[in-house]
């Protein structure tokens, strides 16, 4: 329970989760406190039920594929909106759920060495509207690898999936001569 963290939006969510954990942990009533701090309500991209940057050692995820922009935009809260797009300018251009998971989860892992694994849509790999959120992930991580799984990886998905794999490091420059 000390190695894991995570959030939710959604209330009931986090209480499910809670519950499964406890029962494939075979947590105790001792540890319930634990439990509830390992799982919290929350939007992370606020800052909210969130561990410090630069904590994590692994971030693992299946952000929400939601676009603030485009003929497919879901509704957000216009400060809702303005607040996630200060804290990740990189998605100002193409406002995405998906693109600011990405951009926190480096900003969760160790600089040194961190890793980050997310689905998320494969157009993120080439698409020019992100190209921010490509620049930003480039400039703070060593090794990016993105595993063109299809479009038919997930049942009620109809775009391409990609499995990104992050290291998180400084690149050394290049020896000159």
């Amino acid at each position: 329970l000390r190695c894991l963290l995570g959030s939710d939006l959604d209330p009931f969510a986090v209480e499910v989760c809670q519950a499964r954990l406890a029962l494939a942990l075979s947590v105790n009533t001792s540890d319930a406190a634990l439990l509830a701090q390992t799982v919290q309500a929350g939007n992370p991209l606020l800052g909210e039920a969130s561990p410090q940057p630069g904590s994590v050692d692994v971030v693992v995820g299946n952000p929400p594929w939601l676009s603030y922009s485009g003929r497919q935009a879901v509704p957000e809260s216009a400060d809702t909106l303005a607040r996630i797009v200060a804290r990740f300018p990189a998605i100002a251009r193409w406002k995405a759920a998906h693109s600011a998971f990405l951009l926190h989860s480096l900003d969760l892992a160790r600089a040194d060495g961190g890793r980050v694994g997310l689905v998320l849509p494969l157009p993120l790999r080439y698409l020019q509207q992100y190209q921010p959120v490509r620049a930003v992930a480039e400039a703070g991580c060593v090794a990016i690898t993105v595993h063109d799984v299809g479009e038919r990886a997930f049942a009620g998905v109809t775009q391409a999936v990609g499995l990104f794999v992050l290291t998180r490091g400084v690149r050394e420059a290049p020896a000159n001569g």
